[in-house]
């Protein structure tokens, strides 16, 4: 049976000791980014890096997080907004196909925070 990516998931994905585990933070780091890019987080879930990708590209950079599972989306909306946070935007999509078009992306992360892309880069954590 296929695991359910429902809001009491995305609450057990965020919890503190996983979130330490996972070291979010140097994963957004080897992506190098300055400030501006515009960024992919696939399979974002509830955002443990699509927050901090937000914070790294600043104002002037978007963040795209994608997801098979609108819950997921709803609270990655609610964190962003709570720490006011505008240039994210939550993608539904489907397991094959992703709403965003072609070479739209400076940089991009596929989760679960495992392979990172920068252009044509790709780096292996």
């Amino acid at each position: 049976m296929a695991k359910v990516y429902d809001r009491a998931m995305a609450m057990e994905l965020l919890r503190e000791d996983r979130v330490k585990r996972l070291q979010p933070e140097k994963v957004v780091e080897v992506l190098g980014l300055s400030g501006g890019e515009t960024v992919g987080d696939i399979g974002c879930g509830p955002g443990i890096c699509t927050l901090l990708l937000a914070k790294k590209v600043g104002e002037k950079g978007k963040v795209f997080g994608i997801d098979t599972f609108q819950d997921m989306l709803d609270v990655l909306d609610e964190r962003a907004e709570t720490a006011g946070l505008g240039n994210i935007e939550g993608v539904h999509s489907e397991e094959t196909k992703i709403p965003l078009r072609n070479n739209m992306l400076d940089a991009l992360l596929r989760g679960p925070l495992g392979i990172l892309h920068k252009c044509t880069k790709m780096v292996r954590l």
